[in-house]
């Protein structure tokens, strides 16, 4: 019994119910007539003098009804005494529920509003900017093209991660899912070389399914080469900031190798088909380039949090759903992170001249400049899309994880298009091949951040369908519904509105190069090194 609340004990909020004790229940709820938030009558006083009894005399002074009243209560709540159990039936448990209702309820209808909010003004914007004739216009396709294929190589990525942790294949044996990653992106290597040659003939499907492809191969790369590294640094542990640096040339060699055993068996055989072999070369630079970017982002992190970081990022299971991640990164990590990225940004605009300059030599130096070119712009995409989770995520808006991955993916795509919006009117306006490679590398990396925040909020979403109505399958299902009913929305508009589009205007200033080209002194080999060069600048 708790003692030392006096008559108050009667009422349903007083102080005594709100310890939630047997016996005073017993007084407040008997009482006849009593108002509901006011003292009660009749039983309340022997419900008091219940209160202050010792335990062994609560139920005689009770009463023979409070006695039997007290017995029901009791058996339904197992034991007299429980305290804080019995809150909600003396009338301020239910008050405390609803108010959790109503709190997680608001949650759930801040990541609504939000996304509702973002729906109404980003479509006018982007539609507005995709009507725009010019620079704009051409930047604004090219970004929704790239986002579409981002985002599509996410969601089947992460499907297929999901399939193997429901099955628990990566822990079959040893290193199982190190080694499934590796012949993942070996076998997907194949198969996209083996597809391009079937469609060689058609512009559209090759250089559309290779675009795809190439962040498939790319993510699939970054999840092998990933868990790789965390295993690395754990073997070298006295020296793992340096073994997770080195390992990034590691996995380099072994992409160039992979590329160049590819060609000397398959790729040099189809000299003749031009758009073939410039949208596998496309291919495999992107997928070095984004690789390569993530394997360094990770060693930086390593280096600032002092031990190999998981790569959750990517994967999205960094915690518990609705929870804050694991390692919560402090205040000047995520300072160093953002101006690792502006410096960054910084850096790669007052080199990008430099290396449109060197990129007229050789075609080995042209795919030199062209990795470099991708590993700085995506490395300044990792740095936002860190810093952005780790202030959003684990700072602004910890404990509601939707909510706070709606705000970023809202605020990253306004920033994006303003990026956007300034290049397209800033630029040259009679830009190289070079500086049109440039614009298009660095739309992939702004399409990259928009693409990779939106895709994580519908993850969690889907997580949060699944937990709500026990699909089971650690939320498999959800996530294969969503790789099937997405592209079906998705993939008619974007091959038969977006990707033309885009191909028309390659083709435009493929033809401009091809003349430029055909009067140079380094393309002076005639009109057929002209038309040589049309699938490179297509893509390019």
């Amino acid at each position: 019994a708790v003692a030392g609340h006096g008559p108050d004990a009667g009422q349903v909020h007083g102080e005594a119910a709100g310890h939630g004790q047997v016996a005073v229940k017993a007084g407040a709820h008997d009482a006849p007539g009593r108002d509901e938030h006011g003292p009660a009558t009749g039983h309340a006083e022997a419900g008091a003098r219940i209160a202050h009894a010792p335990p062994d005399h609560a139920a005689a002074a009770a009463g023979p009804d409070a006695q039997k009243r007290m017995g029901g209560q009791a058996a339904a709540h197992g034991a007299s005494g429980h305290g804080g159990e019995h809150v909600e039936a003396a009338g301020q448990g239910d008050h405390g529920k609803a108010k959790g209702g109503h709190a997680a309820a608001s949650e759930e209808a801040h990541s609504v509003a939000i996304g509702l909010l973002a729906s109404v003004i980003l479509f006018p914007i982007v539609v507005s900017m995709a009507l725009t004739p010019g620079r704009v216009q051409e930047l604004t396709l090219k970004m929704i093209d790239t986002f579409t294929s981002i985002f599509l190589a996410v969601l089947w990525f992460n499907t297929f991660t999901q399939f193997m942790v429901t099955f628990e294949i990566a822990e079959a044996f040893p290193c199982a899912r190190e080694l499934i990653s590796f012949i993942q992106v070996v076998a997907l290597y194949a198969i996209a070389n083996f597809i391009a040659y079937l469609w060689k003939d058609d512009t559209m499907r090759v250089t559309t399914f290779c675009r795809c492809g190439a962040h498939m191969i790319a993510f699939a790369g970054i999840a092998a080469s990933g868990h790789a590294q965390g295993q690395t640094s754990l073997f070298f542990e006295s020296a793992s900031i340096f073994s997770v640096f080195a390992f990034v040339g590691i996995v380099g060699a072994f992409l160039a190798f992979m590329f160049f055993i590819n060609h000397m068996l398959w790729k040099k055989n189809f000299k003749e088909h031009h758009v073939l072999n410039e949208a596998l070369e496309e291919l495999e630079l992107d997928v070095v380039g984004l690789v390569i970017s993530f394997l360094v982002t990770q060693a930086v992190r390593a280096a600032i949090t002092g031990s190999y970081p998981t790569v959750a990022h990517f994967l999205q299971v960094d915690g518990t759903l609705g929870h804050a991640p694991v390692l919560k990164h402090q205040a000047w990590q995520r300072l160093f992170m953002l101006v690792w990225a502006v410096v960054l940004c910084v850096g790669t605009s007052i080199a990008m001249p430099k290396l449109n300059e060197i990129a007229h030599g050789s075609p080995t130096m042209h795919k030199a400049v062209h990795i470099s070119k991708v590993v700085l712009i995506m490395l300044i995409a990792w740095g936002f899309l860190l810093w952005g989770q780790w202030e959003f995520y684990e700072h602004l808006f910890e404990g509601d994880l939707l909510f706070g991955q709606m705000v970023f993916a809202c605020c990253s795509t306004f920033v994006c298009l303003g990026v956007l919006y300034v290049m397209g009117n800033l630029g040259e306006r009679h830009p190289t091949r070079e500086s049109r490679q440039t614009f298009s590398i660095t739309t992939t990396g702004i399409s990259l951040v928009a693409a990779w925040s939106w895709e994580h909020c519908f993850n969690c979403a889907f997580d949060i369908i699944g937990q709500k109505y026990q699909v089971g399958y650690k939320g498999l299902v959800p996530k294969l519904v969503l790789s099937i009913v997405i592209p079906i929305c998705l993939l008619p508009t974007y091959l038969n509105h977006v990707r033309p589009r885009v191909l028309e205007q390659e083709e435009e200033h493929a033809k401009k190069d091809a003349q430029g080209h055909g009067h140079g002194e380094e393309h002076g080999h005639g009109e057929e090194h002209g038309h040589g060069e049309h699938g490179h600048a297509e893509h390019a």
